[in-house]
């Protein structure tokens, strides 16, 4: 969508589906009114965590990427919110991939924390054996 940002007043919307299997036809317009705009621009990068295979049996991946060249925190809890397992002042410099072994903690469920200046992000793992 193209948008002029100085832009006030009506507007009319309509939204049509597609897929592999064809593509449905324009819905009704919908008019909206149009009193202050706010672009967003879409380069911008953002901090994220991934963890695979979720659940696992113990050993996982954590894929990590930053905008930023920072430090970061790894903290996991068992549901109890025990601590066990840490690692401090991990460089990370855009990506930062990293194997982690919980073989010999029970089935359940783990917090995973990671916190950095660009960072503060909880995801929960899940062991299954």
């Amino acid at each position: 969508v193209e948008w002029d940002d100085s832009y006030l007043g009506n507007a009319y919307v309509s939204v049509k589906a597609f897929n592999e299997c064809g593509e449905s036809d324009f819905s009704e317009e919908y008019e909206v009114t149009v009193d202050n705009t706010v672009s967003v621009d879409e380069n911008i990068q953002e901090f994220t965590l991934q963890v695979y295979p979720n659940p696992n049996a113990g050993d996982f991946i954590l894929d990590i990427k930053s905008p930023a060249k920072e430090q970061i925190i790894i903290k996991i809890f068992n549901i109890s919110g025990h601590p066990v397992y840490a690692e401090k002042d991990i460089p990370v410099d855009g990506r930062y991939t990293h194997a982690v072994s919980l073989e010999e903690f029970p089935e359940g469920i783990y917090l995973l924390k990671v916190t950095g200046k660009n960072a503060n992000i909880t995801q929960k793992i899940v062991i299954r054996k």
